[in-house]
């Protein structure tokens, strides 16, 4: 099995190649930039449902340390005061560190349901839903570099399933790069379940909807361009009075 730093180095270098092609296509250096961080903390998320070890608890601390500040934007566009900021900020950091990363210990097992396909889906749409912007381009970057370096973990396990010198395949395989599980069925109910209801969160976000419908209109070529009217300018009437105009008789 890849060890930490097999997954770290692996969704790095991804990143990096998003960032490149990122900044090929336009987004801004900044942008790529995030985009490449994300990528390589998604290649760590998959060890998330490890019972113990320092890659857990580091993940744990980053996730807690880097959502909060992809949501800054946001909770300053809600227009919360600087003071209210910081402790939505806080709380965030507390509920992800404590709550959230405790329970989802005790929820989940190793190469379980958080090993598979509709997982990463589930964290990219997570994070196009919590990053900040108003355009939609920078949040699908970013949104996809995650599930790339999701992805990239889930690659890399299902490859070391595989015993390339006595040319046979490991119990392992298939634990990883999945859609569902056969051992219990709560997991495959939770886990579609959350992409039903991340998927219709995602529909009904202002942003995402407007520029998924754009995007799809340029795409289909349905996008009509702009007409633009030619205003006349009114010329005045002269030599005219209000005793010229004609009276109409009762």
């Amino acid at each position: 099995m890849p060890g930490f730093t097999t997954h770290i180095s692996a969704s790095a270098t991804l990143g990096a190649g998003a960032a490149l092609a990122g900044y090929s296509a336009g987004l801004p250096l900044t942008t790529c930039a995030v985009g490449a961080g994300l990528c390589t903390i998604g290649g760590m998320l998959p060890d998330l449902d490890g019972d113990t070890g320092v890659p857990v608890r580091e993940t744990v601390h980053l996730v807690a340390a880097v959502v909060p500040v992809l949501m800054l934007g946001s909770l300053q566009a809600a227009g919360l005061d600087r003071e209210s900021v910081v402790l939505a900020l806080a709380g965030m950091y507390v509920l992800i560190r404590f709550g959230l990363g405790e329970w989802f210990k005790r929820v989940t097992v190793h190469r379980g349901m958080w090993h598979s396909i509709p997982a990463a889906l589930n964290v990219g749409i997570i994070a196009l839903l919590i990053c900040s912007g108003e355009d939609i381009l920078p949040r699908a970057f970013k949104a996809g570099a995650v599930v790339i370096g999701f992805l990239s973990h889930l690659v890399l396990d299902e490859l070391a399933s595989i015993d390339l010198f006595r040319l046979k395949v490991k119990e392992s395989s298939g634990t990883a790069l999945k859609l569902w599980t056969t051992k219990h069925w709560w997991p495959n109910v939770l886990t579609y379940g959350l992409l039903a209801v991340l998927l219709f969160s995602a529909s009904q976000h202002p942003v995402i909807r407007e520029g998924t419908t754009a995007w799809w209109a340029r795409v289909s070529g349905d996008e009509r361009p702009a007409v633009e009217l030619e205003v006349q300018p009114l010329t005045p009437v002269t030599g005219a009075s209000l005793r010229d105009v004609p009276t109409v008789p009762r």
